[in-house]
């Protein structure tokens, strides 16, 4: 998982793993062995939208 050290931390390298986590996290979701409901999927778009919001915040007070 992506771990700020500090503000002057090069973001770059931070963006393209966060966006690599959340590329295994869907595909790992949908090959789960469920019957994959509407919620489900809301549920997981949520979650990535509020990780990747908290990111774009700590990178634009930077």
């Amino acid at each position: 998982t992506w771990n700020p050290k500090s503000k002057s931390e090069p973001h770059a390298q931070s963006a393209a793993e966060l966006v690599r986590l959340a590329r295994e996290m869907v595909d790992q979701f949908f090959e789960m062995p469920v019957n994959v409901t509407d919620d489900m999927v809301q549920h997981l778009t949520d979650g990535l939208d509020s990780q990747f919001q908290g990111y774009i915040a700590f990178v634009s007070s930077c």
